[in-house]
This record gives structure tokens, sequence and C-alpha cells, in this order.
């Protein structure tokens, strides 16, 4: 029963550095993917509509 209870022990520590690793790699995606962006430019317009 001691190493049940060892084993799940070290199960949760695995997920736990999984889910830090997950949760940096994601913050690392929306740094990257949080550009300004112009929308005149992005819709094609040239100059403001009347």
């Amino acid at each position: 029963m001691d190493t049940h209870t060892r084993w799940k022990r070290r199960s949760w520590i695995r997920n736990w550095q999984l889910h830090v690793a997950l949760v940096l790699l994601g913050a690392a995606a929306l740094g990257r993917a949080a550009e300004p962006a112009d929308l005149l430019k992005v819709l094609d317009f040239h100059n403001l509509p009347d």
C-alpha cells in the first residue's frame, strides 16, 4: 500500500509540472499574438468614409 501512495504523489507532481509548462507556453503564445492592428488598413479603407 505504501508504493501505491508514492505512485499517487509522483503522478501529482508530474501533472503539476505539466500544467505549469502549458500555462507558460499559452501565455507566451498570447503575448506574441497581441499585436495592434490598424482597422482601416485591415478593411482596406484608404480614407475615412463619410
